[in-house]
Order: C-alpha cells, then structure tokens, then sequence
C-alpha cells in the first residue's frame, strides 16, 4: 500500500479556508499596496497632464522635471501615510 501527503488539507481551522492555505492576510500590508498603486497611478496622471501642457505652452518637458514631480508625489505620499521616506526609497533601490 503507497501512502501520500495529501498538498491540500480539507479541514478548516482558524484562519484556514476549505483549501487548507493561511487566508488570514494581513490587510493593513494589502491597503498599503494598494495606496501605493494608486500613488504611483497618480504619478502617472501628473505627468500626463504635465506632458500635455508642456505641448500647449512649448514648456520643456525632460527628465529632471519628470523626477522632480515624482520626489513630490512620493513626499506628499509619505507625508499623507506617515512613511518614512528614506525607507521606501531604500526598499525601491532594493528592487
């Protein structure tokens, strides 16, 4: 007779669900992610509009603008959630 280890349990226990995998996630870690999507989102939608009146005023539009908006929004989402600045750049450096 073969015996096996089964991959998923089928029993539920605290903070396990009918497939047997840890659904107890930490939300506060997901909410982060998610503010710093919609962040990064704004970044986006910063430039795109700065890019578009660079094009109706002649303005320059180069990298060091670019960079300068994103330090801004990074600062003021730092500011708004209480992150540590110097953090979420070493993490970002990391990656």
């Amino acid at each position: 007779m073969v015996s096996y280890t089964p991959l998923l349990k089928f029993s539920s226990g605290p903070g396990e669900n009918s497939l047997g995998f840890d659904s107890s996630i930490d939300l506060k870690e997901h909410n982060e992610i998610e503010a710093f999507n919609g962040m990064l989102e704004g970044v986006e939608n910063t430039l795109a509009a700065f890019e578009k009146r660079c094009k109706k005023t002649a303005e320059l539009f180069d990298e060091w603008n670019c960079v300068f908006i994103m330090y801004a929004c990074l600062r003021k989402y730092c500011n708004k959630t209480k992150i540590n600045y110097s953090e979420l750049i070493h993490d970002v450096l990391n990656l």
